[in-house]
């Protein structure tokens, strides 16, 4: 009598899965920080002032797109090689990784609207004026789902996109910068307007394209037990 062997997860799953691993504690150490250097930055302007003019736990969008590209930065930098010399293919690690961070980015942007919304109410109850003039969170809130999420994940691709490209053309991939770092750069400097979110939305896509066509066949230097490439 034989018995069938269970099927395995596809590979990219399993290569996601160790990703999303590796990033819990990063994500939960950074959300500790930032929230609890928030309130007590809050806590601080009340005594010591009239109280927080503009929203204290909204600054934290700069973090929640740069954090997410440095991490990005180094799962290239750090598993690439790695996953390949494994006999893993580009095209798994490629889409682990988008997976991942689409992941990673709507998991932290809900954090974070939910963040901004609970600040809301703690300032319409003191009367300090926050993102906007409204007594209720729901206006931040709503703006915050679809925000939040797109400039995290803008932040996490373009590390990704910069990531592959110094693998795959080296230092001359400096003066491609402007263009790998796009969509940080564009969701760093735009504001949560409609139209703004389409150009940061179109960013990611291109970026998406980029690094599917940088990756798939990218050249990754390997060892032999003599430590000769």
């Amino acid at each position: 009598m034989t018995t069938s062997e269970p099927a395995r997860s596809p590979q990219w799953a399993r290569v996601a899965r160790g990703m999303i691993r590796g990033l819990l504690p990063n994500a939960l150490w950074f959300w500790g920080v930032c929230l609890i250097l928030g309130v007590i930055a809050i806590i601080t302007l009340d005594r010591y002032t009239d109280g927080p003019a503009f929203s204290i736990i909204s600054l934290i969008r700069y973090g929640l797109i740069w954090y997410p590209f440095s991490s990005a930065l180094v799962i290239v930098a750090v598993m690439l090689t790695v996953h390949v010399a494994a006999g893993q293919t580009r095209r798994s690690f490629l889409i682990a990784t988008m997976i991942t961070w689409a992941g990673y980015a709507l998991a932290n942007g809900l954090i974070m609207a939910a963040a901004v919304a609970v600040e809301a109410r703690v300032y319409a109850g003191n009367g300090w004026q926050h993102l906007s003039t409204s007594a209720t969170a729901l206006p931040e809130l709503v703006v915050g789902l679809g925000h939040y999420p797109l400039i995290a994940f803008a932040g996490g691709i373009s590390g990704l996109l910069v990531g592959l490209s110094y693998h795959r053309v080296g230092a001359w991939a400096t003066i491609a910068l402007p263009l790998t770092c796009a969509p940080a750069i564009l969701a760093t400097a735009l504001d949560s307007a409609p139209i703004a979110l389409v150009v940061i939305a179109v960013s990611i896509v291109l970026a998406g394209i980029a690094c599917f066509g940088i990756g798939r066949r990218i050249p990754v230097r390997t060892m032999n037990a003599m430590g000769v490439a």
